[in-house]
């Protein structure tokens, strides 16, 4: 993926914005606090959450030649953030914005994307200049 990454680096970088809007509109939130919902549903839901950022963690390094941190970190909170407010528009007026967007959901889920997003960018390699 490196390789390919490295080669394309305008189309993957373009991929990696619109795959963590994507991300962050609809697979808000990681980690219901404020609703219960089944054991099961909420692990399945934190794993899928937890991979996608992993790879795009893997891509985001794979693409930035320096300061991969920095810009990872960056790009992250930005496209993030976008997706939640295209998630608040995309369900404004409706029950759920009351229960999905409140303080603990948002910065829980702020805190393991960049968290996620960083493990593939710290872990010894080639690009790692933070």
């Amino acid at each position: 993926m490196k390789n390919f990454a490295a080669a394309h680096k305008k189309g993957c970088f373009l991929f990696l914005c619109i795959f963590l809007v994507f991300w962050g509109c609809f697979s808000f939130p990681a980690v219901n606090l404020t609703r219960h919902f089944p054991p099961q549903i909420s692990l399945l839901n934190l794993f899928v959450v937890l991979f996608g950022y992993y790879e795009m963690g893997q891509m985001a390094a794979a693409v930035f030649a320096q300061k991969v941190c920095r810009k990872s970190v960056l790009l992250t909170l930005i496209m993030t953030l976008t997706g939640f407010i295209c998630r608040f528009f995309l369900e404004f007026g409706e029950v759920s914005n009351s229960y999905n967007f409140t303080l603990p959901n948002v910065a829980v889920h702020l805190f393991l994307t960049l968290v996620i997003v960083l493990v593939p960018v710290l872990m010894p390699n080639e690009n790692c200049s933070c």
